[in-house]
């Protein structure tokens, strides 16, 4: 089994300030809509490539923490998605820094709603 994980759900308190952060930081467009009486955000994906989707939710059974696990996203730069992260009023939790395994770079940010997101780069 190549990627065992094939979908991620990030909550969220407020659904548009939370797109908006994400459209914003990755350069996405983010689409909404409702499944099972629960509002959700997508993020755009192709389910015939490699890698996994996921969307944003507005459920109250869950909450946005910086506690639990952690979605990371790909990025060109773990800097310039840094700089992105903060003018989007989200904020640095680690900056970009070398990975152990000496291939790549990652770093942790908070988004609006207080999720803690990981990102990961060839580039520094």
């Amino acid at each position: 089994m190549a990627n065992p994980v094939v979908y991620f759900e990030i909550p969220v308190s407020d659904l548009n300030r939370a797109m908006n952060f994400y459209n914003s930081v990755f350069s996405l467009r983010l689409s909404a809509g409702t499944y099972a009486g629960i509002q959700m955000s997508m993020f755009p994906g192709d389910p015939t490539l490699p890698g996994c989707s996921g969307a944003l939710v507005l459920n109250p059974a869950n909450l946005p923490t910086t506690n639990g696990s952690v979605v990371c996203f790909t990025c060109d730069s773990c800097a310039s998605t840094i700089e992105r992260v903060e003018s989007a009023r989200g904020r640095t939790l680690t900056p970009p820094a070398p990975m152990p395994s000496g291939v790549g770079y990652k770093a942790e940010f908070a988004d609006t709603e207080g999720n803690r997101v990981a990102i990961y780069s060839i580039n520094p």
